[in-house]
C-alpha cells in the first residue's frame, strides 16, 4: 500500500525515535530499509519520486509511538551524557511539560554528579562551598536555603527612595507614596544601608516561569554580594567581595529555584568599588563602576547556572492544591531537593544557555534583564507610578503583615530593579550588545512614556492597552528571530476583572472565609492581540516560515551547541534530513500538555491552523528535498 509522506509520518516515527534515543544521530531515508529490517517490521522499503514533488513510500503500519515506547530515556531531547536511566519504566504518553527532567538522577546521586563535575572543572563558588562538602545541608524551606546561601534579611540594602525622572515627561508627575503607612519606621528599622544583600520583585518572567509569574505570584530575585560602605576622605566608596556573588530566582507554585553563582580565581583582587560623584540625586550604590575597575570585575565565562529542584510534602500524598502552592505554606515543608548544573540541563527545555549564552558554547555567558538603567519596567518599587501601581496590586492581596519568599511584605517596595541594574553592570558582557542583543536594545523608559501618552489611564487602569512604537519595533525583531520574546509593553499584564476576583479570593482564603483557593495564575489579559504581545502565542497572520522563525529560532539555531540532540532540528531546514523533518512534524501536532510538543507549551502555544501551516511548510521542504534526491 502506498502512502503520501504527509500521512505515514505517524507510522514510521516510532522506528526513527528508537534510533535517535540510542544515539545514532541523523537518519536518512536510505537508512530506513536497514533500520526496519533490523527491527523485523518490514522486508523492504521502496521509494519513488514523481514529477509532482510528492514522495511515495511503501511501508506497513507501525504501532503509534504513544502505545509502543516505554523507554526511560524518552524524550528525544534527552538529558546529557551524565544521565543514569531511572529505575522505573515511564510510559511515553504520560510525560507532560512538568516532566522535563525525566531520566535525570535525583537527590544524592545527582549531587555527586554535580560536585564531581565542579571539581573536575576547578569551579569554586558558593554552590561548591555549601553543597559539595562532606555534609550537604538539610534544606526544608526557603529560609533555610537563604541562610546557607548567605541571604541575610537583617542586612538588606535599601533601594532608591526617589526616582530620577526625565524632565518634561509625564512620568515626572509623581504623587506621594507610602504603601506601608504606620509600619514605615518598622520597615526601615529592618534594613541597614551597610548591608550585604538585596532583592527585587518582578511581575513577569521571560524564562521558565513565563506563564506562572504574575503580580500575585511575582518572581523574587535574591542577591547576595557582601560589601561595606566606607567614608574615605569625605567620599563614599563601596567595597565588595565579589567571590560570594549569588543570585536566586523564586516564584510561588514552582518547585524550583534558578541560581547563578560566580566562580573566581582566588588570586584576583577581592574588592572593587564605585565612587560617589557628589550628585545628591544619586546614591553611590546605584551607578556603574568607573571604567578602570572593569579588569577586576566578575569574569563572565566563570558564571555558573544551576537549578535547585525541591519537592513539597504535598507531593507525597498528591495534595498540592492552590491553597498550598500560592501561600506561605509553599515556602516550607520541603521533603527532598536536587541540585542540577547547567550541563545537566543543556538538552532539556530548562536549558540555561540558550538565553544566557546565545552565541554558543565558546561565547561569554551573560546575565539577562530587559533594561539596564532606570526605569525598571515590570519591577515592584517606588521610583515611578508604574512600579508603585504594581506594589499596590501586590499588597491588595498579600497585605503588609505577611511574607513572600521569606521577605516581609511591608518592605517589598524597597526591592526595585536598581539592584538588578547593579548586578548586570558588574558583568561587562551582560550589558554588551555584542554578546547579547537582548539587553541594551530595550528602552523601558521610552516605552513607558509612549504607553502613558497613548493611554493616559495607564498604569492604574489598564483596561485599554497602551501603545509604543519603540516596543513595536523591538517586537518585530523578536518575530524575525533577532531577539528573544520581549516583555509586554504595559507594566501590567493582568485583566482588571480577573485580578480583582483573584485578589478577593486570595484575601478570603487567607482569612478563612473560603476553603478552596482558585487558580490565581489565570489573571492575564485575554484579548488575542494581548496574548500574542505577551509572547504566549506567535504574531497573528504569519505563514509557516514565519511561525517557524518566531517560535523556534531561540532554541534551534546554528550558534547553539550542535552536539546535543536538540540541534537535530534547526530553523535552517536545509541542514536537516527528511526523516528529521518528519519527526518535527509529528511533534508539532502533539497535544499541548505533552513533553514532546514543539514548541514547548510552557513558553508558547500554536493555534490549530498555525500548527497546520507550520506542518504544511515543513512538508513543502520535505517534498523539495525528495524531488532533489
Amino acid at each position: 500500500m502506498k502512502k503520501k509522506i504527509s500521512t505515514w509520518v505517524r507510522d514510521i516515527f516510532t522506528t526513527l525515535l528508537f534510533f535517535q534515543i540510542l544515539g545514532c544521530g541523523s537518519i536518512s531515508l536510505d537508512d530506513l530499509t536497514n533500520i526496519s529490517e533490523s527491527l523485523g517490521v518490514v522486508d523492504t522499503i521502496q521509494t519513488e519520486t514523481g514529477n509532482n514533488n510528492n514522495s511515495l513510500i511503501e511501508i506497513p503500519n507501525i504501532v503509534d509511538i504513544d502505545e509502543s515506547i516505554n523507554n526511560p530515556d524518552f524524550p528525544l531531547d534527552k538529558p546529557s551524557s551524565d544521565t543514569t536511566p531511572v529505575d522505573t519504566v515511564i510510559p511515553a504518553a504520560s510525560l507532560t511539560q512538568e516532566d522535563f527532567l525525566v531520566g535525570l538522577p535525583e537527590g544524592t546521586k545527582q549531587l555527586k554528579i554535580t560536585c564531581d563535575r565542579m571539581t573536575a572543572l576547578g569551579v569554586k563558588n558558593k554552590i561548591t562551598e555549601v553543597f559539595c562538602g562532606t555534609s550537604p545541608p538539610s534544606i526544608t524551606s526557603i529560609k533555610e536555603l537563604q541562610k546557607v546561601m548567605g541571604f541575610d534579611l537583617d542586612q538588606i540594602v535599601v533601594g532608591r527612595r526617589n526616582g530620577n525622572i526625565p524632565n518634561g515627561s509625564l512620568l515626572s508627575q509623581q504623587e506621594p507614596f507610602d504603601p506601608v503607612g504606620s509600619n514605615l519606621q518598622a520597615a526601615l528599622d529592618l534594613m541597614q544601608h551597610n548591608g550585604k544583600n538585596s532583592f527585587a520583585l518582578r511581575s513577569v518572567s521571560n524564562g521558565l516561569g513565563m506563564k506562572s509569574t504574575n503580580i500575585l505570584a511575582p518572581r523574587v530575585i535574591m542577591i547576595t554580594n557582601p560589601y561595606e560602605l566606607k567614608n574615605i576622605n569625605g567620599r563614599i566608596e563601596r567595597y565588595e567581595d565579589a567571590r560570594s556573588l549569588v543570585a536566586m530566582g523564586f516564584t510561588r507554585g514552582e518547585m524550583q529555584l534558578e541560581i547563578i553563582s560566580g566562580h573566581f580565581d582566588p588570586n584576583e583582587p577581592l574588592n572593587f568599588f564605585e565612587r560617589d560623584t557628589g550628585n545628591s540625586s544619586q546614591s553611590a550604590w546605584f551607578r556603574a563602576m568607573p571604567e578602570e575597575t572593569l579588569n577586576i570585575q566578575t569574569r563572565n565565562q566563570d558564571l555558573r547556572f544551576y537549578l535547585f529542584k525541591f519537592k513539597h510534602a504535598c507531593t507525597l500524598d498528591d495534595s498540592c492544591n492552590n491553597g498550598i502552592l500560592f501561600t506561605e505554606d509553599f515556602e516550607k515543608n520541603w521533603v527532598e531537593w536536587t541540585l542540577y548544573d547547567e550541563e545537566d540541563l543543556k538538552n532539556t527545555i530548562a536549558d540555561c544557555r540558550q538565553c544566557h549564552q546565545p552565541n554558543g558554547p565558546n561565547a561569554p555567558k551573560t546575565l539577562m534583564n530587559f533594561g539596564t538603567s532606570w526605569s525598571w519596567e515590570h519591577y515592584l518599587g517606588q521610583q515611578d507610578k508604574f512600579s508603585r501601581s504594581l506594589v499596590e496590586d501586590f499588597l491588595s492581596a498579600h497585605g503588609t503583615d505577611a511574607e513572600y519568599a521569606g521577605i516581609p511584605t511591608r518592605i517589598i517596595h524597597f526591592g526595585d530593579g536598581s539592584h538588578i541594574q547593579i548586578l548586570l553592570r558588574k558583568h561587562k558582557h551582560s550589558t554588551d550588545n555584542t554578546h547579547n542583543p537582548n539587553i541594551r536594545s530595550y528602552d523601558s523608559v521610552g516605552i513607558m512614556i509612549q504607553v502613558e501618552n497613548s493611554t493616559p489611564s495607564q498604569p492604574y487602569d489598564n483596561t485599554v492597552s497602551g501603545y509604543s512604537p519603540i516596543w513595536e519595533r523591538l517586537y518585530e525583531r523578536s518575530v524575525q528571530g533577532e531577539l528573544i520574546q520581549i516583555p509586554y509593553h504595559d507594566s501590567k499584564l493582568t485583566d482588571p476583572q480577573s485580578l480583582s476576583e483573584a485578589t478577593r479570593a486570595f484575601r478570603d482564603y487567607k482569612a478563612g472565609r473560603i476553603t478552596e483557593l482558585p487558580n490565581i495564575l489565570d489573571i492575564f489579559k485575554k484579548e488575542d492581540q494581548d496574548v500574542r504581545n505577551m509572547g504566549f502565542k506567535v504574531k497573528a497572520g504569519l505563514d509557516g516560515a514565519g511561525i517557524l522563525t518566531q517560535a523556534c529560532t531561540q532554541c534551534h539555531n546554528s550558534k547553539l551547541d550542535q552536539t546535543i540532540s536538540r540541534a537535530r532540528f534547526n530553523v535552517d531546514l536545509e541542514s536537516m534530513s527528511i526523516a528529521e523533518l518528519m519527526i518535527a512534524q509529528k511533534r508539532i501536532m502533539l497535544p499541548e500538555e505533552s513533553l514532546q510538543v514543539m514548541p514547548p507549551s510552557i513558553f508558547r502555544i500554536l493555534d490549530t491552523d498555525e500548527k497546520e501551516r507550520l506542518y504544511d511548510y515543513l512538508q513543502s521542504v520535505i517534498n523539495q528535498k525528495s524531488a532533489n534526491n
